[in-house]
């Protein structure tokens, strides 16, 4: 799968100037548990979140990676989170080192498929 022929002549556009990913966001069915995971787990912080927002979520940040935490509403539209990794769906990657470790303390919580 490529680009038609026309587009891969073209000249590419400047690109914007990209620093780094601010954050991503996840729709959840229990925020509190998420904090719990992030928080628990990967050594993220809860910080200031705007007080205009009118729903429910949580910020973290840890090492400047931000994650923003969005209560899922009643009768939502999103699909449930399935119970096995699927590659293929949206998803977030974080590399770490000390894998003994690493498994050790996520494998109890049962949240994350190693």
């Amino acid at each position: 799968m490529g680009l038609p022929a026309q587009e891969q002549q073209r000249e590419p556009e400047p690109a914007l100037p990209l620093v780094r990913l601010n954050h991503v966001a996840f729709s959840c069915t229990s925020v509190e548990d998420s904090i719990d995971f992030y928080r628990r787990v990967l050594g993220f912080q809860l910080i200031q979140r705007p007080a205009s927002l009118d729903f429910g979520g949580a910020w973290m940040h840890r090492d400047g990676m931000g994650i923003h935490l969005l209560q899922r509403s009643a009768g939502s539209d999103a699909p449930p989170r399935s119970p096995a990794i699927n590659p293929k769906g949206n998803h977030i990657s974080f590399q770490v080192s000390a894998d003994q470790a690493r498994r050790e303390l996520v494998a109890p919580s049962s949240l994350i498929n190693l």
